[in-house]
């Protein structure tokens, strides 16, 4: 009887020892093929990713180019730049535009916008690029100073109230003209009026640590790719 009962405990310790070697087998073919998944995702999104970059890097060289030819012979009379790396068009010459303090555009101004953006618009709104296009932002930049401010925080937000509205200025102005309101459905959805206050500095050349006050004062044109808000959406990024 005791060899008979020794003989069933030791059945029941090996069927015992098997189903335990069973569920560890079983949980290491868990933990492959959850880790065979999750490389198959990372592996698609980086060609995903890729693929998107590509298409951006083509279409934001394409649009340069065109913006390039187009405007080349009045960007200097203009004070302004083409920006390719942000696709930016850039007002450099602030004085011109509006008077120290105000956002009200002046005359030279609004001949300098009713020139150029009918042929800025003119080429964004082709078909090629017109549903590629995420956004057109109005961008009004300023320099950190603001007479008589008590703190940076002050200058800050009163250069944020002053750049909202010469941005907004901008946009109201060129919506009154012939070719915005042919095109008024796309660009309500598409331009926006953006204040920057004094986010974006730009710094001298030769001293990268001191601020350029007269160009961190501009108004620039930015165009922003759908792939190029696709990449930041997959690679978890904020904005750029």
């Amino acid at each position: 009887m005791s060899k008979n009962l020794l003989k069933n405990e030791s059945h029941s310790d090996g069927e015992h020892w098997i189903s335990i070697s069973d569920m560890m087998t079983a949980l290491m073919l868990v933990f492959m093929l959850i880790a065979i998944s999750f490389m198959l995702r990372v592996t698609q999104q980086n060609q995903e990713i890729k693929q998107l970059a590509e298409d951006y890097q083509e279409i934001k060289k394409e649009i340069y180019e065109e913006l390039q030819i187009e405007f080349e012979d009045d960007l200097e009379d203009w004070n302004a730049e083409i920006l390719p790396n942000y696709l930016i068009v850039r007002f450099k010459d602030v004085d011109v535009m509006f008077k120290q303090g105000e956002s009200e555009l002046t005359e030279a101004f609004k001949q300098r916008l009713e020139d150029f953006f009918p042929r800025y618009l003119e080429i964004l709104a082709q078909k090629k690029y017109k549903d590629e296009i995420e956004d057109i932002r109005i961008e009004g930049h300023t320099s950190s100073e603001w007479e008589n401010a008590r703190s940076e925080e002050e200058a800050y937000l009163n250069n944020m109230e002053l750049s909202q509205n010469r941005a907004r200025k901008v946009l109201s102005y060129l919506l009154t003209l012939d070719k915005s309101k042919k095109k008024f459905d796309w660009l309500k959805s598409t331009v926006t009026a953006n204040g920057m206050s004094f986010s974006n500095l730009i710094y001298e050349e030769e001293k990268p640590n001191v601020e350029d006050k007269q160009l961190s004062r501009r108004v620039d044109f930015r165009v922003v790719i759908k792939a190029e808000e696709r990449i930041r959406e997959i690679s978890g990024e904020g904005d750029l």
